[in-house]
């Protein structure tokens, strides 16, 4: 540590990297939806959401985005941010989260808010579209319901389906699709 505090580190003897490859398949950063064709073996490991019977209005939806849009500070600053919220069925707005990955948005409101919540009792909200594997990290995490702004792919409403969670896509004031 140097008198600013700042941390110092060195290494006494050069880092060799290995340019090994230990696998005999490629290595990838995809979901693993391109190369299968079998939502069966997709969703095998995931876990069935423990179902809600509840109805949602559209207004109850529009009041969850709204409040998700107030705290989109990172899109208000750079217009190029997805969000997250996570509503209460009784409509008590609890957290929200950005990033530029929807995805990565997805893994910061539930990591920042499973530990604190009934996550069952939740909606998650999306500002763009929902993927299948959005629905598969809903189901791990237990929330019964998503609402997106935009659109599901096929194999999302699919997946939601044999899941058992409600999808809200298309929200508008006056109307959305309802999947499952």
């Amino acid at each position: 540590q140097d008198k600013n505090g700042t941390i110092i580190v060195s290494y006494e003897e050069p880092l060799e990297l290995s340019r090994e490859i230990s696998s005999e398949k490629p290595v990838s950063t995809s979901c693993g939806a391109c190369n299968n064709d079998s939502l069966e073996l997709l969703i095998s490991s995931l876990p069935l959401v423990d179902i809600r019977k509840t109805n949602l209005s559209l207004d109850l939806l529009n009041k969850g985005f709204e409040s998700m849009k107030l705290s989109q500070n990172g899109f208000k600053n750079t217009g190029g941010m997805h969000c997250t919220g996570l509503l209460k069925i009784t409509g008590e707005f609890l957290i929200a989260r950005e990033d530029i990955g929807r995805h990565n948005a997805v893994d910061k409101l539930i990591g920042a808010s499973i530990n604190d919540h009934n996550l069952n009792d939740c909606i998650l909200l999306l500002s763009g579209r929902c993927g299948w594997d959005i629905i598969a990290k809903a189901a791990r995490a237990n929330i019964p319901c998503i609402a997106s702004l935009g659109a599901a792919s096929t194999l999302a409403a699919e997946t939601a389906r044999k899941l058992g969670i409600k999808l809200y896509t298309f929200v508008k004031p006056d109307r959305s699709v309802i999947i499952g």
